[in-house]
């Protein structure tokens, strides 16, 4: 079988517009990701003054019907998000979330409930790894989520726009590859400039400046006052590095001007003469990073989300509680399809049965009598129509008992025993089975039972009972779990399985 053709698009958002990138990756072509299509979308001011996001001209980029919709990322830029290098000992993969959740308040000034955060670890020995945390605003997250769903194309990845600028730099072998290992770089953005640190092949660091307050003054006043504002803040950088990377050194600052659609040329600061004024005040190098094109952030973030190496996981800053809800939608789409096509297939074969019943005994019978044998199964399809109808109305159900059976399995202790289950009438789960001990029943299993959001009604446990079983003491335990507030207490009926 041919490998499937990966699409992903890029949608990266600035104050001033967006910019669109469609890349594609022909798993059987060795030549890797190409830009199909590239798009930027100026911004046309509001009255207001706010940004008026032209979404509605993201139309073209959505998936056609019956195509596969292309994987989407969005990036936010370094102003809204704390990025931070952080040296842990090397544990295994599966336990460096919750170690870094643990610490998640003493690495954001938010309180840990208004943020999200993600890593991804950029640097591993035997003993340390090096893992990169960028922390948001959950509200900032959420936002951008929402735009992109409103626009008929919700994201699968949150990143952050200065690992894609890194991405796209590396892909396009805009400087030598010893250059890129150890960098030195300042980004000038809309309203800010990014510093970011780079040594023996590794990101050390990514700090954002804020610029506001400077556009309509002079060039030359405005240069100066932004190589003011970045010098303090790159002194900042190179020393905190240095101190834990001694070896590192940069001979030379690169400045590089980020292009914003719709930004007047008199808004924009000079790269040049930012560089000038900057070399002046840190008595090091500055050059202006010139490259063939402009670069583009939408296509760096296709290439940092790209599966096609043996790369470690991309970080994601969409919360985990809306990853599971999604992945959740995605199983119920699928089991509605699965049920769909069955009944669509029942129903083809008995109007493929009826048409062969008709065509065999066309010639046997006159007109009316043909009428007369076809009017079953002619009724029966209709029958099967209704059915069909009822089927489809149903179907969004059909993952409630398996939904708590998980529900139940997590909360089950591994010493605690089922025997039997009964779904009733799609509100109640009665559940039966021994257990060693009455405080595993009482104290473990219908405790998490209640607290499980799957049972809104509570739980009603019978009195237990004390068995002998294969010559061993054991409690005998019923448990009635009811799926709706204020449902009734109901015995036996209802669907088995064990």
């Amino acid at each position: 079988m041919k490998p499937r053709i990966q699409s992903r698009l890029g949608i990266a958002i600035s104050p001033r517009g967006l910019e669109v990138a469609e890349v594609v990756t022909d798993p059987g072509v060795s030549l890797g990701p190409r830009v199909a299509r590239r798009e930027i979308i100026p911004v046309e001011p509001a009255a207001e003054g706010a940004p008026a996001w032209p979404l509605e001209k993201l139309q073209p980029f959505r998936p056609r019907r019956g195509m596969t919709a292309p994987e989407v990322f969005t990036g936010l830029d370094s102003a809204n998000v704390l990025c931070r290098v952080v040296n842990l000992p090397t544990i295994n993969d599966a336990e460096l979330g919750p170690m870094l959740e643990n610490q998640l308040e003493n690495l954001s000034p938010l309180p840990p409930e208004q943020v999200v955060f993600s890593y991804e670890v950029i640097g591993k020995t035997e003993k340390q790894s090096d893992v990169l945390v960028a922390i948001a605003r959950r509200e900032t997250v959420m936002e951008r989520l929402e735009s992109l769903r409103q626009a008929g194309l919700p994201a699968d990845a949150v990143d952050v726009e200065t690992l894609a600028l890194l991405a796209w730099l590396r892909h396009e072998q805009a400087l030598p590859a010893a250059e890129l290992a150890d960098m030195a770089l300042v980004v000038i953005e809309d309203q800010s400039a990014t510093l970011v640190l780079t040594h023996a092949g590794a990101l050390q660091l990514v700090s954002s400046v804020p610029l506001q307050g400077l556009a309509g003054g002079e060039p030359l006043a405005m240069a100066a006052a932004a190589a003011g504002l970045i010098s303090g803040g790159l002194r900042l950088a190179l020393a905190a590095v240095q101190s834990a990377r001694p070896e590192a050194a940069w001979s030379c600052v690169r400045v590089l001007q980020r292009p914003t659609a719709g930004t007047p040329a008199s808004a924009e600061l000079d790269p040049q003469q930012v560089a000038t004024a900057l070399a002046a005040q840190i008595g090091l190098s500055c050059e202006v990073l010139a490259l063939r094109e402009a670069p583009s952030i939408a296509v760096g973030l296709c290439l940092r989300q790209s599966r096609d190496g043996a790369s470690a996981s991309r970080l994601n800053l969409i919360p985990a509680d809306v990853l599971a809800e999604k992945q959740k939608a995605v199983r119920r789409q699928k089991v509605k399809q699965v049920l769909l096509g069955a009944a669509a297939i029942y129903v083809l074969f008995v109007l493929v049965g009826a048409i062969l019943f008709s065509w065999r005994y066309a010639g046997d019978s006159s007109l009316r009598a043909q009428l007369a044998e076809l009017a079953p199964a002619r009724d029966r399809a209709r029958s099967l129509q209704t059915e069909l109808k009822l089927l489809q109305e149903k179907v969004s159900d059909q993952s409630v008992p398996l939904d708590c059976l998980l529900e139940i399995l997590k909360a089950k202790p591994e010493n605690l025993f089922l025997t039997d289950f009964q779904f009733v009438d799609g509100e109640q789960i009665t559940l039966t089975g021994y257990a060693p001990t009455a405080s595993a029943v009482t104290d473990d299993f219908n405790q998490k039972l209640e607290k499980s959001p799957a049972f809104p009604g509570g739980t009603r446990l019978a009195p237990l009972l004390n068995q002998k079983i294969r010559g061993g003491d054991a409690v005998r335990f019923s448990i009635q779990c009811n799926l709706k507030k204020g449902a009734t207490p109901t015995r036996g009926g209802g669907r088995r399985g064990r």
